[in-house]
């Protein structure tokens, strides 16, 4: 199980300077030497115990934090915009901002099946993601896929189920992107529609085509 498992971590968050101002680490220093001492593992396992359930109730905390701040934000009376001022203090991308706000969204407002919910908050967080983020994207999920998802064992367990859910035939009533020729992308929902955006696809730079392909393959985005 690695770090970026238990917290939502980027190559694009900056590094942050931590200080020990409580001597925390002094004190699981001498635990450890104390448990070693003593010949006694299960002391010291203890202390690891505690550090990964602290970590995992971390990730958590701090999306539910991000959340209510992101939601009341404008009750704040700051000038500036959310992700700005987080990315500022905290040293996280504004896109690991989002997507932590993006996984509590989930909690927030019911959008897990009240018997699915408790075995989702105790996946690891970076496995909540890609179901946040399918969800905000209109996606919806039956019930033998809820249990396909808790049994999914690991991030990349649940990030294939969830390649399986976006790429299967969409609901009547749900969200569907489309894209014309010319790179134009609206959104369809019931009998509404909403123009999008646009995506350079006359452009025959390599780059540009690998991510209009990520952009349109990974969003679900359907070609006409």
């Amino acid at each position: 199980m690695s770090n970026d498992e238990l917290l939502i971590i980027s190559p694009l968050d900056q590094s942050l300077e931590v200080e020990d101002e409580d001597g925390v680490l002094d004190k699981i220093r001498q635990i450890i030497t104390d448990s070693i001492e003593e010949k006694d593992a299960q002391k010291a396992l203890h202390v690891c115990y505690q550090i990964v359930k602290i970590l995992k109730l971390g990730g958590l905390a701090l999306a539910e934090s991000l959340y209510m701040i992101s939601s009341h934000w404008e009750e704040l009376n700051v000038n500036d915009a959310f992700e700005d001022v987080v990315s500022a203090k905290t040293g996280l991308h504004k896109f690991t901002v989002q997507r932590y706000v993006s996984v509590w969204s989930m909690y927030a407002q019911d959008k897990i099946p009240e018997e699915y919910r408790e075995q989702v908050r105790q996946m690891n967080i970076k496995s909540q993601i890609p179901i946040a983020q399918a969800l905000d994207a209109g996606y919806e999920i039956d019930d033998e896929e809820w249990e396909e998802l808790v049994d999914a064992g690991d991030f990349s367990g649940v990030n294939a189920k969830m390649r399986d859910i976006k790429g299967k035939e969409p609901r009547s009533h749900a969200l569907i992107l489309m894209m014309d020729r010319d790179g134009g992308i609206k959104a369809i929902k019931k009998d509404e529609q909403r123009y999008v955006g646009w995506l350079n696809v006359d452009d025959k730079d390599e780059v540009v085509q690998q991510a209009i392909s990520r952009l349109v393959k990974g969003g679900g985005v359907l070609e006409t």
